[in-house]
């Protein structure tokens, strides 16, 4: 994908769960947008989580004009045991072909692994880089889960795990766009 060079390449990276989706926007490696945005309640179908999903999306397409989507692909076994994140994933996808240039798809473990380079690629060691040599100002939403994982609660949720999970993804996108650009 060719980008002049003035202007920056912008990556919408999406990190998909069955309930909560994590989104960051970035400008080459600045990071631009970050959160989280919950799309089911209780009660919810699947395809109503799956309209809100896309409303979201649509709506950060819409005000930060991305060129490139990354979705984070679940693992095989994820996609076979849930039907509501298949649905999700297709759903995703589908809406980057329609109005994007460009959609990509890498599973979550290949951004870790990117981030972690010479550490085991574990969720807790990718927040900790990228807030140690990427984002310091994210080190609240670190903290938080740091917390969890110091008190050896292992089976808590740590919720803003997706969050880093899309900000991995944007930056190993970023980098593996920038490798396979002519200079």
């Amino acid at each position: 994908m060719k980008v002049p060079k003035t202007q920056k390449l912008r990556i919408l990276a999406i990190s998909l769960f069955s309930k909560y989706l994590g989104v960051a926007i970035l400008k080459d490696t600045e990071l631009v947008y970050w959160g989280i945005k919950k799309l089911r309640e209780k009660g919810m179908t699947d395809a109503q989580a799956a309209k809100r999903a896309k409303k979201a999306l649509s709506r950060l397409i819409g005000d930060y004009s991305p060129q490139v989507m990354i979705v984070g692909k679940p693992s095989l076994i994820q996609r076979r045991n849930s039907p509501r994140l298949r649905l999700l994933y297709k759903t995703v996808e589908e809406l980057g072909k329609e109005k994007l240039q460009k959609v990509l798809s890498f599973s979550l473990a290949q951004g870790r692994e990117f981030i972690c380079q010479s550490e085991k690629p574990t969720k807790m060691n990718t927040e900790r880089i990228i807030v140690t040599q990427y984002y310091p100002w994210l080190y609240r939403r670190y903290q938080k889960d740091l917390e969890k994982d110091l008190k050896g609660h292992w089976w808590e949720r740590k919720y803003y795990t997706m969050l880093f999970d899309a900000v991995a993804l944007g930056i190993y996108c970023y980098e593996t766009l920038k490798r396979k650009a002519p200079s």
